[in-house]
């Protein structure tokens, strides 16, 4: 049998020997009339009316039967079956150029039928996996939720990804949807291969991101101490969105104290031990050389 996708057109055009009114008709597994063409009346032999015809994305799946009929006899038939339509994926916009470690990257993009119709969050209700990579390694993959994801204004899915504070650095970064991923309820799926946002709109790049530092308690200008006497800063250090940066975050610091009388610099450099996790302060000790 020929094998026809759902949704996808196909050219229905026959020949007769005798003339008569003549009808197309196409019955689907069951043997129920999905569809009729005509009258055409035919004053001689020839070719009947060329026709295009495209089954739904929800059409039954299997073997269909063509008939050429006139006045109610079967003159010609031929079958073919239908099997999923494959689905397509279309970006529309994504994050490009630079962002920081902990800020949001996006991707939008259409979920389509071989015939251009949209498919919407109703059509696929368990979702899909998906991923982020940097060049050809994998960052992070995740599922897709529709009742989140799916812009029903607009009929496009828009996923959000927010970066780790601990993401690789890098230049080609790129949202993908791997090949099959996505199914809807009726079976139908695609894309066909896997698809990335980069090969339409351009990677994105992950650059560091930049904490911002709180002085709790710190020594007031003015305030003078003794040669060998120990003194205390106390700050506290966040990301960009608001969360802390704690002893398990850290890879190495260090504090710079300097003297204006003395014109010089002292290094201090922080350890694991310095973070008080129910304050969540660091503590900066200082020792006035001699």
């Amino acid at each position: 049998h020929r094998l026809i996708r759902r949704q996808r057109q196909m050219c229905i055009r026959d020949s007769v020997t005798e003339p008569g009114t003549y009808f197309y008709k196409i019955f689907n597994p069951v043997d129920v009339e999905v569809y009729s063409y005509g009258p055409i009346i035919m004053s001689d032999k020839g070719f009947l009316d060329a026709i295009k015809w495209s089954s739904r994305k929800n059409h039954r799946l299997g073997i269909y039967r063509i008939e050429v009929v006139r006045e109610g006899k079967i003159i010609k038939s031929q079958t073919f079956r239908i099997k999923p339509a494959l689905l397509h994926v279309e970006f529309i916009n994504a994050t490009t150029g630079s962002i920081e470690r902990i800020a949001d990257a996006f991707v939008e993009f259409y979920v389509k039928y071989p015939s251009g119709e949209i498919a919407m969050s109703l059509d696929i209700p368990k979702g899909f996996k998906m991923g982020v990579f940097c060049g050809d390694s994998k960052i992070a993959e995740f599922k897709v939720d529709p009742s989140v994801a799916y812009d029903a204004n607009e009929n496009k899915w828009r996923i959000i990804w927010k970066v780790p504070k601990n993401a690789k650095l890098g230049d080609k970064y790129s949202f993908v949807i791997y090949a099959s991923a996505i199914v809807d309820r009726y079976g139908n799926s695609g894309p066909e291969g896997d698809v990335s946002s980069s090969d339409e709109l351009g990677a994105f790049k992950v650059t560091a991101t930049t904490l911002k530092v709180n002085l709790f308690l710190s020594p007031l200008a003015g305030n003078t101490f003794k040669r060998t006497v120990e003194t205390e800063s106390r700050f506290y250090a966040t990301y960009p969105d608001g969360s802390f940066f704690t002893n398990e975050d850290l890879k190495s610091a260090k504090i710079i104290v300097y003297t204006i009388s003395g014109g010089k610099w002292y290094e201090i450099s922080l350890s694991p031990n310095d973070y008080d996790p129910k304050s969540r302060l660091w503590l900066v000790k200082w020792r006035v050389p001699y």
